[in-house]
């Protein structure tokens, strides 16, 4: 299925109409993840904790967004820093990997140039169908 038919599809799929990081979130949380903030620089305790026991450290230092998942855990990261407009983009984009299976255990970050291509062509047809392109 092409980018445009699965954004279509997922926007169905979770009733949203608008497309912004709350209907993200809300649609990341149907499907079983916990949208985690993180500051790469001055963490909260219990962020720490759960970056130093899942051994993320790396992705935390090069990365504003990404998705984690084992048998226990379904996390989608995201700085905290990022304004609207970036939180929206970089969350649909992990949106991408999720709806498209990408998820194996661990985490998603540029490892297959072909997932990143589907994600962002995912990404690209849900934010763009905002404004009727």
């Amino acid at each position: 299925m092409n980018g445009k038919r699965q954004a279509q599809a997922f926007k169905q799929r979770y009733g949203l109409r608008i497309i912004n990081s709350a209907s993200l979130c809300e649609a990341l949380n149907e499907q079983g993840y916990t949208v985690v903030e993180f500051n790469a620089i001055h963490e909260k305790s219990s962020v720490a904790d759960l970056i130093d026991a899942l051994q993320i450290q790396d992705q935390i230092t090069h990365s504003k967004c990404f998705t984690y998942q084992d048998d226990k855990y379904r996390l989608v990261f995201i700085h905290e820093d990022l304004n609207e407009e970036e939180r929206t983009i970089v969350l649909a984009h992990e949106e991408g990997h999720i709806w498209n299976q990408h998820m194996d255990l661990g985490t998603v970050l540029g490892a297959d140039v072909i997932h990143e291509h589907e994600a962002n062509e995912f990404a690209h047809y849900l934010l763009n169908d905002r404004f009727g392109k």
